[in-house]
C-alpha cells in the first residue's frame, strides 16, 4: 500500500497581471483627468488623484497576491482542501472528479456522493459558509479554472488519479490486505 503524495498549489498568475494591467488603465485615467482636460472641467484635480490612488491600491493588491506563496489548494491523504471553501473534502465523500463548464469558464467540481451528509458532518458555522459560497452547487463542488498556478488538464489529472489512488486503498483496507 502506498500513501498519497501530498500536492500544494498556489495561485496563478493571470489574476496578478489582470490587476496590474487595471491598476495601469486607472492611472493613465486619472493622469489624463487631471492633466489632459480643460480647465473648465470642476474636480478634475480631485479626480485624477482619486483615479490615481485607486490605481496604485489594485496595483500593490495584485502585487501581493501574485507575491502570495500561500497554499490556496491541497491535495492530501485526508482529501481536498481549497481555499475558497474553508473546509477539507475528504475522499470517501468524493464520486466522481469531473472537468466541466464552458469553454470559456470550465471549472472543475468534485461531485459529492452524499452533499446532506457531508454538510451534517462539518460544523455549523463552516456549513452555513459552505452552503453560501458561490462554488458550493450540490452535489458539486468547484474549482474555479485559471485561480491556481497548476494548469487546468494537470489539476484535473491529479484529482482523478489521487481520487483513485484513494479508492484502491480504502479497497485494500477493507479487504484486508487480500488479493
Amino acid at each position: 500500500m502506498t500513501s498519497l503524495q501530498a500536492i500544494e498549489v498556489g495561485v496563478g498568475k493571470s489574476k496578478s497581471q489582470h490587476g496590474l494591467v487595471l491598476s495601469a488603465m486607472l492611472m493613465v485615467c486619472g493622469v489624463a483627468s487631471a492633466f489632459l482636460t480643460e480647465e473648465s472641467v470642476p474636480g478634475r484635480g480631485w479626480i485624477g488623484a482619486l483615479l490615481i490612488a485607486l490605481g496604485l491600491g489594485v496595483a500593490v493588491f495584485a502585487w501581493r497576491r501574485g507575491h502570495d506563496t500561500t497554499a490556496h489548494l491541497r491535495i492530501d491523504e485526508a482529501g481536498v482542501w481549497y481555499r475558497d471553501w474553508e473546509v477539507t473534502v475528504p475522499w470517501p465523500e468524493i464520486e466522481r472528479v469531473l472537468g466541466t463548464g464552458s469553454r470559456m469558464q470550465p471549472y472543475i467540481a468534485l461531485k459529492l456522493r452524499d452533499p446532506a451528509r457531508f454538510l451534517a458532518g462539518l460544523e455549523p458555522e463552516p456549513a452555513r459558509r459552505l452552503r453560501g459560497n458561490r462554488l458550493w452547487k450540490a452535489p458539486e463542488i468547484r474549482i474555479p479554472n485559471g485561480a491556481l498556478a497548476m494548469p487546468y488538464q494537470e489539476l484535473l489529472s491529479a484529482l482523478r488519479d489521487a481520487l483513485e489512488a484513494q479508492s484502491e486503498m480504502q479497497s485494500e483496507n477493507q479487504s484486508g490486505g487480500r488479493s
